[in-house]
């Protein structure tokens, strides 16, 4: 997990179980919502075609739930962790919904 997800005042940490577990908001004629959980998987299934692993994920919510920031640390696939923690950095992609 990302050591570093801070969160701004009224947001908290969540673990995926809780994301999994909020309800989409109902569609209108001109707005459409994304699940949180469904965007998140949808970004993994992207990285995983791109060859990135997923090394550690932290996930935030804040507005009782409707509003969404994730951190998913990656790697290539082919990269020992080891081999990317040398290099004192890791690659972050940032999810917001």
């Amino acid at each position: 997990m990302p050591a570093n997800l801070l969160l701004h005042c009224g947001a908290h940490a969540v673990t995926r179980a809780v994301l999994e577990s909020i309800p989409t908001p109902r569609a209108t004629r001109t707005w459409r919502p994304v699940p949180h959980a469904g965007l998140l998987r949808s970004v993994e299934e992207t990285l995983d075609r791109h060859r990135l692993a997923v090394i550690g994920q932290a996930h935030g919510l804040t507005h009782d739930g409707s509003r969404y920031f994730g951190l998913i640390e990656v790697r290539p696939r082919q990269t020992p962790v080891s081999l990317a923690e040398d290099r004192g950095y890791t690659r972050v992609v940032g999810i917001r919904n």
